[in-house]
């Protein structure tokens, strides 16, 4: 009687220790999946999300001063307005003030409007992340909706959607040089 219940307490806790082993890695499971991918900018469409605050063709100048912050610089030439904290630049119509263009900087460039430094973050568009990580062929990867089609140049994939141009330029390497959205 006394080898029985042993026996059975052995068991007991052998079965004990291995339903806490697999409801834990279960757990794990389960937070790994869950844990959303942080991104200060979010594109849903043909509306851009910057930290929560919606930016859209119907945005002005002053708008974007307020979500973004002053500017760095003005290109006059272009009116193309950038952060360079923010590896961002935007260009604004002469005329109503709104916005044309916004473009996410992932890569150097030699131009006088180029951001300083470069976008850090993560980028979610449609439910696909990018980042200047992303190769070639990559950011279609969980994208919902519209998908990113080999464009007029090799190094080029866009769509356009109710009349937005959105556009994912690269560099030879195949990573990411810039998201632009053009209005």
């Amino acid at each position: 009687m006394i080898k029985k219940t042993i026996h059975f307490t052995l068991l007991f806790f052998i079965l004990l220790g291995i339903t806490i082993s697999c409801a834990e890695e279960n757990n794990k499971q389960q937070k790994e999946i869950i844990q959303p991918v942080q991104a200060d900018i979010v594109v849903e469409g043909t509306t851009i999300m910057y930290k929560g605050a919606k930016i859209d063709a119907h945005s002005d100048f002053n708008y974007l001063k307020k979500i973004l912050g002053k500017p760095s610089r003005h290109y006059k030439l272009t009116n193309i307005y950038t952060w360079d904290e923010l590896g961002i630049l935007c260009h604004i119509d002469k005329k109503t003030s709104q916005l044309t263009s916004f473009r996410v900087i992932f890569s150097p460039r030699k131009n006088d409007f180029w951001p300083k430094k470069m976008y850090s973050g993560n980028v979610i568009i449609d439910g696909a992340t990018i980042n200047r990580t992303t190769k070639e062929g990559m950011f279609n990867y969980k994208k919902k909706g519209k998908r990113f089609k080999p464009g007029y140049f090799s190094s080029i994939f866009d769509y356009d959607i109710n009349h937005v141009y959105i556009r994912i330029d690269l560099i030879p390497t195949g990573e990411l040089l810039e998201l632009s959205l053009c209005y």
